[in-house]
């Protein structure tokens, strides 16, 4: 009987501690509506476990009264059984207030502000403003890959900085570079070719969605540039286009450190430019929308 009075007590506790916990978690959980019904179905539960052990225990009590007198005969054998059932319903006890706790401190950590009901995919900041993540990500993503093609094309016109140090070469078995003079006309292919492929690059570029207009714009400045390069190669495709082509023509045409430049050196040290301008544009564009995720929105001015 005195376990049964014991249980009684211990589930007419709990339940004024439930109301009590109701009351606390209203303040913290009025805009929580989902979360204060979670909460009350644990509260649900644990009471319900409860009540079923105490039914349980109740209708084996005969059998539980006749067990401890044949404890109690046993003298301190039967004491120290006795005191280890009443350290196990002490943890059992200790083990719900835990739960109960648990429950309070998460609710506790969401106090502070969350996201309402209906805006999933959110998240507050510390300054309290409210960023959808989903719209952030996506402009990261976009960001990222426009940034990592501008690359792709600033390297490779960029690379024609270093075929121009081939101009009258050739390599040799032992992998160095010996002269070769006037023989540069595959050399010039392939300096065409290659512009050709950035002009693909680009108009992909061009196309792709949502990118800001001062970005395409910079594209479209880079593209005009390599079609003004590529077409001072065509028109000069006389000097240019054959097999011996010399190195003083060579040079003219891709060495951006030659004097003259006037059969196309001169448009690659402006494509250059352009492209370099891309790609610092490209990087800030990333380190923009990367910045949305810590930095507050202007306040409006009324």
């Amino acid at each position: 009987m005195k376990i049964l009075r014991v249980k009684l007590l211990v589930s007419f506790i709990l339940f004024c501690l439930k109301d009590i916990f109701y009351l606390l978690l209203l303040t913290f959980v009025s805009y929580y509506p989902l979360i204060y019904s979670c909460v009350h179905f644990v509260f649900l539960i644990l009471l319900k476990i409860k009540a079923s052990k105490i039914a349980i225990k109740k209708g084996k009590n005969k059998e539980a009264k006749k067990e401890m007198k044949e404890k109690k005969g046993l003298g301190e054998i039967g004491r120290r059984d006795e005191r280890r059932e009443g350290r196990r319903e002490g943890r059992e006890k200790r083990r719900i207030v835990m739960v109960m706790m648990v429950v309070m401190m998460v609710m506790g950590c969401n106090s502070g502000g969350g996201i309402k009901e209906g805006e999933e995919g959110k998240a507050r900041k510390g300054d309290g403003s409210v960023i959808d993540l989903k719209v952030v990500g996506e402009k990261i993503k976009s960001a990222v890959e426009f940034a990592g093609k501008v690359k792709e094309v600033h390297t490779l016109v960029k690379s024609v900085d270093e075929l121009a140090k081939a101009i009258g070469k050739k390599f040799k078995q032992d992998g160095t570079l010996e002269a070769e003079q006037n023989h540069n006309g595959s050399l010039l292919a392939g300096v065409f070719q290659l512009m050709s492929d950035v002009k693909v690059k680009l108009d992909a570029l061009e196309q792709k969605a949502g990118i800001s207009n001062e970005m395409k714009s910079k594209v479209s400045d880079v593209k005009t540039k390599v079609e003004a390069f590529s077409k001072k190669l065509k028109d000069n495709h006389t000097d240019l286009g054959k097999k011996d082509a010399t190195d003083a023509n060579a040079k003219k045409a891709i060495d951006i450190a030659n004097a003259a430049g006037d059969k196309g050196a001169n448009d690659l040290i402006a494509l250059n430019t352009a492209i370099d301008g891309l790609l610092k544009g490209a990087e800030v564009a990333l380190a923009s929308a990367i910045k949305e995720l810590t930095t507050p929105p202007s306040p409006v001015n009324n």
